[in-house]
């Protein structure tokens, strides 16, 4: 950029190109060894950055051959699955540089809704997962109490309960972590609650 200025000037105005450089890379699973097949998305800020996808082979490589030079981006995202990952590089003008990703993982999610007394409740259930990839679930739990979720993706996951016990609003809260290639139990129960009544009187 500059600026023009005076009558039947000249102004010459040079615009520099932004260096590029070479990105390949390895995804490897969670529980380790090569990734399913991935697509892998690079994004690159600034004036002549952009993004560029590709697609992992069978031993989890990666190639872009021309990135602009700078920071850099990668999503990873597995063909047919939630599973993901990320991760940065600094691309290098005229050079290479070799990345290794690794994805976030997957587990099983399961448990039961109780009431104050360790008994099956009908209800209302939150899941929000807080790892780096933040997730939510809403379940309608029936009268067993029963509730499963056969894929979320590996981190923390905390559970808000809400159910009707007569005339009563009841709520619980339960905190626990998914690991990757595992199975995670979590119980929520519904807090203590009881009922008050009373009578106002003059002073």
């Amino acid at each position: 950029a500059a600026t023009f200025s005076g009558e039947g000037a000249t102004l010459e105005l040079d615009v520099p190109l932004r260096g590029s450089g070479e990105v390949t890379g390895y995804v490897e699973s969670a529980e380790g060894g090569p990734a399913p097949t991935s697509l892998v998305t690079i994004f690159v800020g600034g004036a002549g950055g952009g993004s560029l996808s590709t697609t992992t082979d069978i031993a989890g490589r990666f190639r872009f051959e021309h990135v602009p030079a700078g920071p850099a981006t990668l999503n990873v995202d597995v063909l047919g699955s939630i599973d993901q990952g990320t991760g940065t590089a600094e691309v290098p003008a005229a050079g290479s540089v070799d990345v290794f990703l690794t994805l976030n993982g997957l587990g099983v999610l399961e448990g039961r809704t109780l009431d104050s007394a360790g008994s099956a409740l009908a209800g209302d259930l939150l899941l929000r997962g807080s790892g780096p990839f933040p997730y939510t679930f809403f379940l309608r739990v029936g009268n067993d109490g029963l509730w499963r979720l056969p894929e979320v993706l590996a981190g923390p996951v905390t559970a808000s309960l809400t159910a009707r016990a007569g005339d009563f609003t009841l709520y619980g809260t339960a905190a626990g972590e998914v690991r990757a290639g595992e199975a995670a139990v979590l119980d929520v129960q519904v807090q203590p609650s009881g009922r008050v009544t009373g009578i106002v009187l003059r002073a």
